[in-house]
């Protein structure tokens, strides 16, 4: 999947984590220090997970074509 694809989508809703995985991200980015943001590790692991995913990669195929 291109990482500069352009996908329409609806205006941005925030998306509700976990409290446990929320503070353990807020902790690790805090101690890293180097700007990262909690937004920045989500989106990261989203973008590998879909990578990794060959049923999603699968399904976005059939939706463009």
């Amino acid at each position: 999947m291109e990482d500069n694809a352009k996908v329409k989508s609806k205006p941005k809703k925030p998306v509700k984590i976990n409290e446990d995985y929320h503070y353990a991200l807020k902790l690790y980015a805090a101690l890293k220090g180097d700007s990262v943001t909690i937004s920045d590790l989500v989106n990261e692991a989203i973008k590998d997970y879909i990578n990794n995913n060959k049923e999603i990669q699968d399904l976005i195929k059939q939706n463009k074509e």
